[in-house]
């Protein structure tokens, strides 16, 4: 007995000009992310009708849920085996959320590059989270001879996220603002509307429900939960010796809570001013708080299902509260969610909350993060 598929697919090319649909993939992978970067998979048999779309090496998809927005971005891996009697091809689909990634911000948007630098060292902005997100995606754009190839355009900001400061030099925009967005308590998407790119953000919510097995919506988890790494940043900044100057921030709440103090150090030697040594350790803290994390399979249920809009179910980006023993509740962000259909199985949703600490995977790619980024921080400021 055939499942009917859930998921639209639509093949567009570079220009934004609509080629068609995959109305029969032999199986489709989505995992829309809160916060990160959103991926698709797409399986077709290799005599599909899309084969050449989905093939150009400018092709982008449009995916939906339900008739719900997913996901949109370009095809950037193509892979295939055969024979051609049997065989299949597979394309590797990046969300557009990508553009935080593949946007350097510039130390001074308002000047040509070959005059970068001359009066500032950095982009600094302060403000409401979303406000300084999107003052740097708009300012950046406007950069003069920055010509960037697809239309870009951002929503007004509503002022929503508590205040961060950013401080940007020819860094992706997300390596410095993502971490502190995230912290802000707001999300960020990248869309395709019409013939360009729209980005905006979402605040999100605590979902109503609480999650158990007795309801029947759980069907297998796992969780881990770790105490805060530090909860007290040391910033040293500039020059060396007596010359040096120091500013620490204490999150008093986690101390009282853990009953514990741990002391970290971070070297702030680009730090211009107590205000920027104050900022630089307060985002260091952030990355060393409480982390729990909780993976999850759930099971659609008449009154429970995943629904990107968030109307009639949970989404990416949703609070979530489980019960996963006697008097315990893990609460946390619903990081991710993967999607898979296939005509065998149908469709099977696997949530994962917030950042498992035992995954061994999940630990590397942090570290690999911090250190990427300090690298990227390093070298931007010679």
């Amino acid at each position: 007995m055939s499942v009917e598929n859930p998921f639209t697919i639509e093949v567009y090319n570079g220009n934004y000009q609509r080629k068609g649909t995959v109305g029969n993939p032999a199986s489709l992978t989505v995992n829309p992310r809160h916060n990160q970067r959103p991926t698709a998979s797409i399986e077709v048999p290799s005599d599909h009708l899309r084969l050449a779309d989905l093939a150009a090496p400018d092709a982008r998809v449009i995916i939906r849920y339900d008739g719900a927005f997913l996901l949109s971005g370009k095809v950037r891996l193509r892979s295939g085996q055969g024979p051609a009697s049997v065989g299949t091809v597979t394309f590797s689909v990046v969300d557009d959320f990508r553009l935080l990634e593949r946007m350097l911000g510039w130390a001074n948007p308002t000047h040509a590059l070959d005059t970068q630098g001359t009066d500032v060292a950095f982009d600094t902005r302060t403000g409401p989270a979303e406000s300084v997100l999107k003052g740097y995606v708009s300012a950046n754009l406007a950069a003069p001879g920055r010509n960037w190839w697809e239309p870009v355009t951002v929503a007004a900001s509503l002022g929503r996220g508590s205040t961060i400061t950013g401080k940007i030099r020819f860094t992706p925009l997300g390596d410095t603002l993502l971490p502190l967005i995230d912290k802000a308590g707001i999300g960020v998407t990248v869309r395709q509307q019409g013939a360009g790119l729209v980005v905006d953000c979402y605040q999100p919510r605590v979902y109503g429900r609480t999650l158990s097995e007795a309801s029947g919506v759980v069907q297998e988890w796992s969780w881990s939960e770790a105490d805060p790494e530090g909860t007290r940043m040391i910033a040293g900044g500039p020059e060396t010796g007596t010359n040096r100057t120091f500013r620490q921030v204490i999150d008093a709440g986690l101390e009282t809570k853990y009953k514990d103090i741990i002391e970290v150090f971070t070297d702030a030697g680009d730090a211009n001013g107590s205000t920027d040594l104050i900022a630089k350790a307060t985002t260091a803290l952030a990355d060393l708080t409480p982390k729990a994390g909780l993976s999850l399979k759930l099971s659609e249920t008449n009154t429970f299902r995943y629904d990107p809009t968030g109307v009639n179910g949970i989404r990416v980006g949703d609070i979530v509260r489980v019960e996963v023993g006697p008097g315990v509740i893990v609460e946390d962000v619903l990081r991710e969610v993967a999607l898979e259909w296939t005509t065998d199985n149908g469709l099977v949703v696997t949530p994962m909350v917030g950042d498992k600490q035992d995954d061994p995977d999940t630990t590397l790619a942090r570290q690999v993060a911090r250190l990427k980024l300090a690298f990227r921080n390093l070298t931007a400021g010679r």
